[in-house]
């Protein structure tokens, strides 16, 4: 949309902290239940290891080194400056550490308590008594909002720490300008297997606990999967909290909301093309 549409990149700034908040608590609950799904899944995994699992799901879904690869190939730098965009990425991912551990702690924490030693482990959607169902949800989306308010503006200053102490390898004067042209957009393609793979251990993860009803299990995945990119609510918090035209907006931002949507739609029906039908 960039190229055909006309469509800006999103690069308007946002000044409010609410945008941020809500995202990072719809993405902080959508990795509690993917949490709940690692458990069931990986019964014989430690909790450290299923947070680690759950953090490189979701950097990867949110494109970490998708984005580092690009930031650095814009810039045609020598090796120096690849390792000081490499570095100063590092910090963006720190929301994705501090939720993925968040996520997995609070799992266990409610599946122990429901649960007695002897008793199997529940599966993600059951809940005997449905007492636990609403504080863990909200214990998420406090998360979350912790996560989006107090994480951002910590790795920005670990960011400008990192490039400022690696002064003579900071890169400058990118020379990818619209329309991309193939040089571009090749390694832009090439590198989206990267939220692509992710996206497939999610559904592999999932799709037992979605609702059983095709088209119901596709719609849930592809609404978890836009809650794990932070793009379920994005666009129309772009057009409220940015000065640009609404329509500007929308389009600006709602193009990679589609690309978010059409990752997790395809993902679902090829994964249920492969299942043949099986639960």
């Amino acid at each position: 949309m960039i190229d055909v549409l006309g469509a800006p990149y999103p690069s308007e700034p946002i000044d409010s902290p609410i945008p941020g908040a809500l995202n990072h608590a719809l993405l902080a609950m959508g990795a509690l239940w993917l949490a709940r799904c690692l458990g069931t899944r990986l019964p014989d995994s430690t909790a450290t290891q299923r947070a680690g699992i759950l953090f490189l799901l979701l950097s990867s879904l949110n494109e970490t080194l998708r984005g580092w690869f690009m930031n650095a190939w814009c810039y045609a730098s020598p090796a120096g400056h690849w390792l000081a965009t490499a570095l100063g990425a590092l910090p963006a991912t720190l929301p994705y550490l501090v939720i993925a551990a968040g996520a997995t702690l609070m799992n266990e924490r409610f599946t122990s308590s429901r649960a007695s030693p002897d008793t199997p482990r529940q599966g993600p959607i059951a809940d005997p008594r449905g007492t636990a169902a609403p504080r863990r949800w909200l214990g998420a989306a406090a998360l979350g909002v912790f996560a989006g308010v107090v994480a951002p503006p910590l790795a920005a200053w670990m960011q400008d720490g990192i490039m400022n102490a690696l002064p003579l390898w900071q890169p400058e004067n990118p020379w990818c300008r619209t329309p991309f042209g193939p040089k571009v957009l090749v390694p832009a393609y090439a590198t989206f297997v990267e939220p692509a793979l992710a996206c497939v251990f999610c559904v592999a993860l999932a799709w037992p606990a979605l609702p059983r009803r095709t088209s119901y299990r596709v719609l849930a995945f592809t609404l978890l999967v836009l809650a794990l990119k932070q793009q379920l609510l994005m666009p129309f918090l772009y057009v409220v909290y940015t000065d640009i035209p609404p329509l500007t907006a929308l389009a600006s931002m709602g193009q990679f909301t589609l690309e978010a949507a059409a990752l997790g739609l395809f993902m679902a029906l090829a994964w249920r093309h492969a299942a043949g039908g099986r639960r």
